[in-house]
């Protein structure tokens, strides 16, 4: 290899990783600033039920904040101790930032408002924040499968055991699996994208 060509091989293949390594850095630019709210998939369902302090509450209740439902009854021994646990987490890092949390029983027979009273002392749920509903049975189904297009509570233990994320308008933008660590991450991280959408 004469040095004429050694000069030249050497140029183009210092210009060759110049040019790759900028465009890297670029690319890696771009993604990291490229973070967005989830998309909005449809409107929430309105609703009316009674709180666990035997109290009215609807739907209306909850426009102007960003808030988490879920489905749950309180004789649960299998999914819902760990769901709800994991909600109380949520609760804790959330609730001073505006965010509320709904849990809709599925057992509306033996779940009163003084049973969900009880039951949400339990998770240390806070007034006004954490609400847990009673409402008829027929309401319970509709909700889960034409509101929040969940499966059929056809019977207490045959609820959905993800989390749906509506915005501050009322509506909902993600559907979270409460056993899947990896949901749950992206739930964290998308109730903090649509609190810097409300603050912007």
């Amino acid at each position: 290899m004469t040095l004429h060509t050694l000069v030249v091989t050497t140029s183009l293949a210092l210009f060759v990783t110049l040019a790759v390594g900028c465009g890297g850095e670029s690319h890696e630019a771009e993604t990291a600033g490229d973070i967005h709210a989830p998309e909005v998939l449809f409107a929430s369902p309105s609703f009316v039920g009674v709180d666990q302090y035997g109290e009215s509450f609807s739907s209306e209740s909850l426009r102007g904040h960003i808030w988490v439902a879920s489905f749950m009854f309180t004789a649960c021994q299998t999914v819902c101790p760990d769901l709800n646990a994991k909600q109380r987490v949520l609760q804790s890092e959330f609730a001073e930032r505006g965010v509320r949390f709904v849990s809709i029983s599925t057992d509306p027979d033996t779940d009163s408002p003084e049973t969900l009273r009880s039951y949400a002392n339990d998770y240390d749920a806070k007034p006004g924040v954490w609400h847990f509903l009673h409402m008829s049975i027929d309401s319970v189904r509709s909700l889960s499968t034409q509101g929040f297009k969940l499966m059929d509570p056809e019977t207490p233990e045959m609820h959905s055991t993800r989390f749906v994320l509506v915005d501050a308008a009322g509506n909902i933008r993600g559907f979270y699996d409460s056993e899947d660590q990896t949901r749950l991450d992206a739930l964290r991280s998308d109730i903090l994208q649509l609190l810097s959408e409300v603050a912007s």
